[in-house]
């Protein structure tokens, strides 16, 4: 009975008896690569709202030397060494419509560049949608008249993207707390083991198309599979969007909140088990806050008959949602397991940046 999660949120083995989480050794991201001029030039990128109003951890990017910065609490982000000539800013914030604009950059001057975005406007119904159609035609939504699924969808590529602008400038690890355990037939709870474990930051794992187990074991007491999770940045991975179907599953209210869900449904050509479920967007803020994940097929695990995960996120710092919890359970056949329940729990007891944080100088 093998016990094991690698990678919080990221990967689990599927087996008779609970998971266990592993550490992974941290990394540090190479330093980015600024353009040099002749001349010093810089650039102040000033983000703000309504009302000039300030807005921080926006991401702003620059073409010309392929570097992204978050704003500061006065929503600047400065960047100190550009070369002389035209480039594109742009600047992506959580909530708010994308913008770009071209700057033009003169040698030895400082400039300074100010863009005030729009808050995301999306007509909300407060209606369930439940998409049970096979997915043949996988890929964005295309349905032009379902304004709000689209606008939703292209706030969750805009999760994805400011966490990995995170993860790769501001390096950081979690450590998470793991309960491991069991329900029996009687269904009184047993918790058979709590360890913790400190996990990088930085993607580990990259989505292909029902590949989602990765590796497979023969032991004595049966056999595990390991199985990866999807987390924010995978929901807008090219290759995850190409091999699922998307939906708009309407406003649901959970915990006195408001959230918006987005359905997604493996492709009916992969033949492997994939990962389908539900991604629920806040309606206030249009950040990624929970995630429910099942396998499209089950694997040859016997009596397993259902697995299902749910990650939550909380905010961090403003505009920028980290895992909080992390919870799987694994259902068996009553009649063919001596547990018909397996479960864990991982929550985050800290979050540590290991070279500096967003809005530091």
């Amino acid at each position: 009975m093998g016990r094991g999660l690698w990678v919080v949120g990221r990967g689990l083995w599927v087996v008779g008896c609970g998971l266990r989480a592993l550490g992974f050794a941290l990394w540090a991201l190479s330093s980015e690569l600024r353009a040099q001029s002749p001349e010093p030039s810089s650039l102040r990128v000033v983000v703000t709202a309504v009302a000039a109003f300030p807005l921080e951890n926006a991401v702003v990017s620059l073409d010309s030397i392929r570097s992204e910065r978050f704003t500061n609490s006065r929503g600047e982000a400065v960047f100190p060494d550009v070369a002389p000539g035209s480039t594109v800013v742009r600047v992506r914030r959580i909530g708010y419509l994308p913008k770009d604009t071209t700057v033009e950059i003169v040698a030895g001057t400082a400039t300074t560049v100010s863009l005030a975005l729009d808050r995301v406007a999306i007509a909300l119904e407060p209606i369930r949608v439940v998409a049970t159609e096979l997915c043949r035609h996988p890929g964005p939504p295309k349905d032009d008249n379902d304004i709000a699924l689209i606008a939703a969808f292209a706030q969750l590529r805009i999760n994805a993207a400011q966490y990995l602008t995170l993860a790769e400038t501001y390096p950081f690890n979690y450590l998470m707390r793991n309960y491991h355990g069991f329900q029996r037939r009687d269904s009184t709870v047993t918790v058979t083991n709590v360890d913790s474990a400190a996990i990088s930051g930085v993607p580990q794992w990259k989505y292909a198309p029902g590949a989602v187990i990765s590796r497979q074991r023969e032991g004595r007491r049966g056999q595990s599979l390991f199985l990866h999770l999807p987390t924010v940045e995978v929901f807008a991975d090219p290759a995850f969007i190409a091999s699922h179907c998307f939906h708009n599953g309407g406003v649901t209210q959970m915990d006195t909140a408001a959230y918006f869900r987005i359905d997604f449904v493996a492709a009916e050509k992969i033949r492997t088990p994939d990962i389908e479920g539900s991604i629920y967007l806040d309606t206030e803020t249009l950040q990624v806050r929970r995630s429910v994940v099942r396998l499209s097929r089950l694997p040859a695990i016997r009596g397993l008959t259902r697995m299902e995960v749910t990650t939550l996120f909380s905010e961090v710092l403003p505009s920028i949602p980290l895992i909080r919890n992390v919870s799987s359970r694994q259902v068996f056949d009553v009649r063919r397991a001596t547990y018909p329940v397996l479960f864990e729990e991982q929550r985050l007891v800290r979050v540590h940046f290991l070279k500096g944080m967003p809005g530091d100088p």
